[in-house]
């Protein structure tokens, strides 16, 4: 399952190579560079900075002002929009990613055995995309003897297929109606209110429990009407 790499203007290599574009003939390469960043991102003032305007931020939010009031300008946003925008036919094609997603594609094995997260390969297929969250962190540890030892521990999560499915299936009209209500909660818990601010458990009293209806399988204090504490 490999996708061709979506171009994106984050990066100075995508902006450069979105110059050629022939929305922004005519135009300075500041104009042009305001023009592309703004297209992706619809930040004013950031893209006046990265298109190498200078000034404050009031002064770039001027700039950038003048800059989209201007018809060329304008114009090569518009039509820069139409490439830069995700189509519904690109976002179904991402949550169809999302909801084939393998987790085999995230690991590869050494000549040892040993099954080692590879994001590389991940990223070189083209579905780093399907990524939520990554996070590395660093455990320190010390023996008996005072030697320390670094242990880096990553975790990765990735975009809930189930949640893509039923996306797809809504957007495609597969459901004559809405799926039902999960049931409602019956857990035996306690209604608690009124302490602001908190007081230690010693000094709560019977009246700071609200006189509400107990939840399924609660209780009330005999002879007061109140919620007794869980």
């Amino acid at each position: 399952m490999k996708r061709a790499k979506t171009p994106s203007t984050s990066g100075v290599e995508d902006a450069l190579a979105l110059l050629q574009h022939p929305a922004i003939e005519g135009l300075t390469q500041k104009q042009a560079l305001f023009a592309i960043h703004y297209a992706a991102s619809s930040n004013g003032t950031r893209s006046a900075e990265k298109a190498g305007y200078s000034g404050n931020d009031n002064q770039l939010a001027v700039i950038a002002h003048g800059n989209i009031r201007k018809p060329k300008i304008r114009a090569a946003i518009d039509v820069l929009l139409t490439d830069i925008v995700m189509s519904t036919a690109e976002a179904l094609a991402r949550l169809s990613d999302e909801a084939r997603g393998d987790i085999g594609e995230f690991f590869t094995t050494d000549e040892k055995g040993n099954v080692m997260l590879d994001l590389h390969k991940a990223k070189q297929s083209g579905l780093s995309h399907l990524l939520k969250k990554v996070q590395t962190t660093k455990t320190m540890r010390t023996d008996k003897d005072g030697n320390k030892t670094e242990r880096y521990t990553t975790t990765f999560e990735m975009y809930d297929g189930q949640a893509a499915k039923d996306k797809i299936l809504r957007a495609h009209g597969a459901y004559t109606q809405e799926p039902p209500a999960p049931p409602p909660d019956t857990s035996d818990r306690g209604i608690y209110t009124n302490l602001s601010p908190p007081k230690p458990a010693e000094e709560i009293t019977e009246a700071d429990w609200e006189d509400v209806t107990p939840a399924k399988g609660g209780s009330k204090a005999l002879g007061t009407g109140k919620q007794s504490p869980q």
